[in-house]
């Protein structure tokens, strides 16, 4: 019992970290399913091949993750782009499951290209700061899990302020709100739908290279992420950045205490059963949707 205030807080301080890594492959995925009425489901892949650019320039170039992001942002906006028009939008009048189907194949297509290019092997990247931490007191603190939680909120307010400060962000809100009412006002709604995408697939970038510096990771990791992902946003409320950072919060302190005091072998039971009580009472999630 000595012990229990001491193992409680070190969850909540991890909880908090983990959580706010969970928001980054969350929002991007919100925003383009909110947007777009896409469920995008190549997101985690997306994410993983994030991870894999950051270990090659890592390893060939000796350049910090953080610091390439420099190149993964803007290059993985271009990416978003790219699958936009060539993938989404011309099946944009076709049957949702055709978008579906497409994003699947391209999930297929660049699992299999990982795994050509970069093996199956597990992976890991490990710059000069990923042992260091911090004793404050009882608990300890990771510098590596502060600084991707620090760079996921600053992401995730990056995006909440362009949203809702911007003339390209209401436009994008407009879209995702009421689309005829949007083009009705003179928005071009597919192209807020094509910088949503972009916008999306760049945040996935930084996702995939936080996740990296705080997991291994492997061609098919990305499954794993992308179910967090989908969790995190039918939780929070499809659309609404701020109930995803809210319920990525949520799902980090609920796996961090569950593992504490419980068993990791319950955790994703647990967490489910969470989802399943919250939605019982809220279906439209903690927040619903973007308003």
């Amino acid at each position: 019992m000595d012990d229990a205030a001491p193992r409680l807080l070190q969850a909540v301080v991890s909880g908090v970290l983990l959580g706010g890594v969970y928001a980054l492959p969350a929002v991007g995925l919100s925003l383009i399913w909110g947007v777009m009425k896409v469920v995008n489901i190549a997101h985690g892949v997306l994410a993983l091949l994030g991870s894999y650019v950051a270990l090659t320039t890592f390893q060939a170039l000796g350049l910090d993750p953080l610091v390439a992001l420099v190149a993964v942002v803007p290059g993985f906006f271009l990416i978003g782009l790219l699958v936009q028009r060539t993938l989404v939008q011309p099946l944009g009048h076709a049957p949702e499951m055709s978008s579906l189907l497409a994003l699947f194949g391209l999930t297929i297509v660049l699992e299999n290209v990982i795994q050509r290019v970069w093996t199956a092997d597990f992976r890991a990247i490990t710059p000069w700061y990923s042992g260091a931490s911090w004793a404050l007191g009882p608990v300890n603190v990771s510098l590596i899990r502060v600084l991707t939680c620090v760079l996921s909120l600053v992401a995730v307010l990056l995006l909440d302020q362009l949203l809702s400060r911007t003339y390209l962000g209401k436009a994008i809100r407009a879209t995702a709100q009421n689309r005829p009412a949007a083009l009705l006002a003179g928005i071009n709604a597919d192209r807020m739908a094509l910088v949503a995408f972009g916008i999306g697939t760049a945040l996935a970038g930084v996702a995939g290279v936080a996740l990296s510096l705080i997991y291994s990771f492997y061609p098919t990791v990305h499954v794993f992420w992308v179910v967090k992902a989908f969790l995190i946003v039918v939780l929070g409320g499809v659309g609404n950045i701020r109930g995803t950072l809210a319920a990525a919060f949520l799902l980090g302190l609920a796996e961090s205490l569950f593992g504490t005091f419980v068993s990791f072998r319950w955790v994703d039971f647990s967490v489910y059963v969470l989802l399943l009580l919250i939605l019982l009472v809220r279906p439209q999630g903690l927040y619903g949707r973007y308003a």
